[in-house]
């Protein structure tokens, strides 16, 4: 039948049985097509389970085989005492099994097929016979369901719950896709995934929140999340609800129960304060009345029955404990690593301050030698007029001196060159008018001086008597 299956391990099968001119048996096809699995056949009367439950006359069946999972603790001997006692198994919302059988690697379980699905194709408008990513991945269209319904439909699957647990046997594996509903009746399917081992459905989510772990509070979070499809339409992608609307005060409250990231992290309520909810006592049809209304078959209108014997009890606590166990491990692992990555967070978030601090004073550095330089270059240009001065001042002061000092010998004197003008500066309009003038009167004096000397002639001198 294909992947129909959302289990990677879960193979399916559709079962042929022979007319009732032949010997009784059951012929097992697995068919890859859809066309094979629209037929319908004939089952013989005669045809029995191991646990002697009679088939209908006209019903389509499948058989699914499923190998043992990571959570498998009950030894080969027990588990075919387990199987017996399932076959056993009457209660109106629970799929009676129609043949089982198991073995060293897996167990094979043979149900009736319904046409019209699981509660999971009703909800996305698919059929059942399409693959599991066809159907599921990305539906043409979703439905919800009424809140009659909801309620109704709520209260039956606590009902089961409740008297799974009561007898020593969890079911673990609630989801919408192990629901069907016949006539508004909830059946629930694959009881036996809980003795095989395999993971649930909602693992990846619960396994997040370390007050989750015995059976009960798994079964509890699991109805939540049922209980959110019906209700909108679209299961939760989450494993906490973060805010929950449009809805009725009374189914909010309920949701936010099981559902709140507070529930989650606090404690869940049990089964029994479940059903004594509000909300199923305003919406949901009296459990006696469905039964009565819809005229269910003789099995499940029984009294409800399923035994089991004290070693397989027991046998079912200690594989429950050592399940929890596992799932506690798990749990640990993950919290330890949702806080490295917390930390690993934080340590980054951390470098990456300090980058940008690192940088911003780079940045503040670099405007402050950008400034400076700017200063500098300003300061260059304007640097130059103070030498002149400096200059022009020493040279007034070199051409004062001289006039008070005696001529120079005729061997010593030569002639000097003209000090340079001095260069045109705003800076020197602060000098005055007078000493640009003694500058040139300073000139004029020392140029006559130097030729008065240059023309000196020693011949012309005569000799001089004095009286001293």
């Amino acid at each position: 039948m294909g992947l129909i299956g959302w289990r990677i391990r879960k193979h399916y099968f559709k079962v042929l049985t022979k007319s009732q001119g032949q010997s009784g048996g059951k012929h097992l096809i697995k068919s890859s097509s859809q066309t094979h699995n629209k037929q319908h056949h004939q089952q013989s009367s005669n045809g029995s389970s191991d646990g002697g439950s009679s088939q209908s006359s006209s019903c389509e069946l499948v058989l699914s085989w499923t190998e043992y999972g990571p959570d498998k603790y009950i030894d080969d001997k027990e588990m075919h005492s387990i199987f017996k006692s399932l076959a056993g198994l009457q209660h109106p919302y629970i799929e009676p099994l129609q043949y089982s059988a198991c073995n060293e690697n897996g167990a094979l379980v043979i149900r009736k097929f319904h046409q019209q699905g699981t509660l999971k194709d009703i909800l996305c408008m698919s059929t059942p016979k399409k693959p599991f990513l066809n159907k599921y991945g990305n539906p043409k269209g979703r439905t919800a369901l009424s809140l009659r319904q909801v309620a109704t439909y709520g209260r039956q699957i606590l009902e089961a719950l409740r008297f799974l647990h009561s007898k020593g046997m969890p079911y673990g594996h609630l989801h919408s896709g192990n629901i069907v509903i016949i006539d508004d009746t909830v059946r629930l399917l694959d009881v036996e995934n809980i003795i095989l081992g395999v993971p649930a459905f909602y693992r990846p989510f619960f396994v997040q929140h370390s007050k989750i772990h015995t059976p009960e509070t798994i079964d509890v979070y699991c109805f939540g999340h049922v209980l959110f499809e019906m209700s909108m339409g679209y299961p939760l992608q989450e494993s906490v609800a973060r805010q929950i609307t449009d809805c009725p005060e009374a189914l909010k409250n309920l949701l936010e129960m099981i559902l709140s990231k507070e529930a989650c992290k606090s404690a869940l309520p049990t089964l029994d304060q479940l059903a004594e909810h509000r909300f199923f006592q305003e919406y949901a049809s009296s459990l006696s009345e469905s039964l009565n209304t819809h005229g269910l078959d003789s099995a499940a209108n029984s009294k409800p029955h399923f035994k089991l014997s004290m070693n397989a009890k027991e046998q079912i606590r200690i594989a429950m404990q050592k399940s929890e166990h596992r799932l506690r491990e798990e749990q640990k692992s993950v919290k330890n690593q949702k806080r490295l990555v917390r930390v690993q967070e934080m340590m980054s978030s951390e470098e990456e301050k300090k980058k940008s601090k690192q940088k911003a004073k780079m940045e503040h550095k670099q405007a402050k030698l950008r400034q400076q330089n700017s200063l500098q270059l300003h300061n260059g240009s304007g640097g130059p007029s103070a030498s002149p001065i400096n200059r022009t001042d020493s040279v007034i002061s070199v051409n004062m001196s001289n006039e008070t000092t005696p001529a120079p010998s005729v061997q010593s004197a030569s002639p000097l060159p003209p000090p340079p003008p001095p260069p045109t500066n705003p800076l020197e309009s602060t000098v005055g008018t007078g000493i640009s003038t003694s500058i040139e009167e300073t000139d004029c004096e020392r140029s006559a001086l130097l030729e008065s000397i240059c023309k000196f002639n020693r011949g012309s001198l005569r000799k001089v008597r004095s009286n001293d």
